[in-house]
Order: C-alpha cells, then sequence, then structure tokens
C-alpha cells in the first residue's frame, strides 16, 4: 500500500513545491513547465534560462523576500479523500449556488487512487498530466457510502454536484480550513434501511435496524432560508452487513 502511494504521489507533491514556490510570478507558467521537464534542475537555473540575467535577478529578489510555505506530508494513516457536495438550488431556471458540506474518507486498498495509477501507465507524456486536473475528478474513488450521501442531497436539490480533492500535504488542511471561513448552517442527514428491493419481506418482519442521524454543517457565503431547518434522508441497503461501518469512516467537517 505505501509502495502505491508513494508512486502516485511522488508528481503531485514535485507539483505543488514548484507551485507555492513560483505562484506570484507573471511567469509562472512558463516556468512551472520547463521545470517540469526538467524536475532535477533547480527553480534558480530554471529562472535564469527563462528570464535572462536582468529580469530573473529581480523576480529572484522578489521570490526570495516572499513568505515561504513549508509542505509537509502527512503521516500515512492521515492521508484523506475530500468529498465536497455544492449545494445548488434550481428555481425558476436560474441555479444558485447555496452553499458546500464537507466529509473527509481515508485511504484504503479498497478506497484508493487506482485508476489514476492506471491512467499512468498508459500514457508517457507526463507533461499533458501538469497540464491537466490531477488527479482527474473520474479517478478519484466512489463507493456506495459516496453515492447514499450524494443522493440524499439531491432528493432536495437534484443539480447538486460533488467536486473532490486529496488530503496529503499540511497546506491541503490549511485550504480546507479556508472553504470552511463561511456562515455555518446545522443540519442532519437520517439513514433508514432500504426494503423496497427485498422480494420475502416477510423475513425481516419483527426484527431491529439502525437508523443513525449525522449532524453536518452547510458552509455558506450568505444565509439561504430555505437551508434553515433543512433535512436530508438516505436509505442504505440492507443486504449489505458492511455499510454502516463503511458510513462510520465518513468524517464530516
Amino acid at each position: 500500500m505505501e509502495r502505491c502511494v508513494q508512486r502516485l504521489y511522488h508528481f503531485h507533491a514535485h507539483l505543488r513545491h514548484l507551485w507555492y514556490t513560483c505562484r506570484q510570478s507573471k511567469y509562472k507558467y512558463r516556468i512551472l513547465l520547463r521545470a517540469m521537464q526538467s524536475p532535477l534542475r533547480s527553480i534558480r537555473e530554471t529562472f535564469a534560462d527563462e528570464l535572462g540575467p536582468l529580469d530573473y535577478s529581480y523576480i529572484w529578489q522578489n521570490i526570495s523576500t516572499m513568505e515561504t510555505t513549508t509542505i509537509k506530508w502527512l503521516d500515512v494513516s492521515e492521508l484523506r479523500i475530500l468529498k465536497q457536495i455544492i449545494l445548488v438550488s434550481d428555481r425558476n431556471n436560474n441555479e444558485v449556488e447555496l452553499g458546500s458540506l464537507f466529509y473527509t474518507r481515508p485511504l484504503s486498498e479498497d478506497y484508493s487512487l487506482i485508476k489514476q495509477q492506471q491512467d499512468d501507465e498508459k500514457t508517457a507524456d507526463t507533461l499533458s498530466k501538469f497540464l491537466q486536473e490531477y488527479p482527474k475528478q473520474k479517478n478519484y474513488p466512489e463507493d456506495e457510502i459516496d453515492v447514499m450521501i450524494l443522493n440524499a442531497i439531491k432528493r432536495q436539490y437534484p443539480k447538486s454536484i460533488v467536486r473532490n480533492d486529496t488530503i496529503f500535504f499540511n497546506v491541503d488542511i490549511e485550504k480546507l480550513r479556508i472553504l470552511k471561513n463561511r456562515n455555518v448552517i446545522k443540519s442532519t442527514i437520517y439513514f433508514s434501511p432500504e426494503f423496497s428491493h427485498i422480494s420475502n419481506i416477510h423475513e425481516y418482519v419483527g426484527k431491529e435496524f439502525k437508523a443513525p442521524e449525522i449532524d453536518i454543517a452547510i458552509y455558506s457565503y450568505y444565509n439561504p432560508e430555505s437551508l434553515q431547518g433543512q433535512l436530508f434522508y438516505a436509505n442504505y441497503d440492507i443486504t449489505n452487513p458492511t455499510i454502516l461501518d463503511k458510513l462510520a469512516t465518513a468524517y464530516f467537517e
């Protein structure tokens, strides 16, 4: 597992390091492209080649005086996938973003970025990975828990969408903190067993089933009245014996 994680995220770590180093420069795209083509070259050498000695000296001086950010890998046990569900209201054919809810899932053998690794093995064009979003949204893991949570939101707001991200570095934790710096609206998701697809309903008569209630927070730039007191409902597959254990791995921010 650790070897797989290291292979998959080495490029990701290198990319973020370069971006945070030169993000304040108007030349950042050219610099980043050249640096990625020759990863062993230093940022200083890349500036010199691209900008010449005069521009290079001026820009490097500015960057040297910038506040530096130290990027640190989190422990393997802390690596998580971030799910951001964006609540979208559709009234009178006018789509409005009401707010977002966030939850994370831990990486595991069954919940990983193996799809991205398989994509990487199909192409040798490293530069194309850099030019596009990485990892690609389609390659993030999704299981029955993610589908169940999203469907609960889409019952009320059918146009809602999910965005994926990674929590691998200390700066990712800070980024999440900034995303949550909005008005907070408390809500709850109620989970109950689904029996509609059961052929022999009589075998469940008289039995007891868990119905978890999970408190969530919706983060919004304003306080839409439609979200005040809003409750959400989800159904879980009663025939899946591990589904509630998986649900417990979802940590709502």
